[in-house]
């Protein structure tokens, strides 16, 4: 079990340590806190990156009812669209809610 340190996982992300952090905080990447450091499982961090990777041919459809699987709303308050096959999730944060309200009374303006 190879375990990597918030620098090296920064590195391999090409992030900022910073963002590792918050990447923690919000619970989207597991870590364990020893001592005043953060340790990462490098399955860990290879799954997030798997996770996270865009399909090289995302669904198509002539509306949104045939892309969303599900809405929910997680621990954030941010809003969590699940879309179809292949299957992706998509997370709206809570201070975007006013600019996804226009794209879609847009989007129904259109239909």
């Amino acid at each position: 079990m190879e375990t990597l340190s918030t620098k090296e996982v920064s590195e391999l992300l090409k992030v900022k340590k910073t963002t590792v952090y918050d990447m923690v905080k919000r619970g989207d990447l597991p870590a364990a806190r020893v001592g005043r450091n953060y340790i990462f499982l490098l399955e860990d961090v290879h799954t997030y990156i798997a996770d996270r990777m865009l399909s090289p041919n995302p669904p198509k459809a002539d509306n949104w009812e045939d892309i969303i699987v599900e809405v929910t709303i997680n621990e954030h308050n941010d809003i969590v669209l699940m879309m179809s096959a292949p299957t992706q999730y998509i997370i709206i944060e809570e201070h975007h809610r006013e600019k996804l309200a226009q794209l879609v009374a847009e989007l129904k303006r259109t239909e």
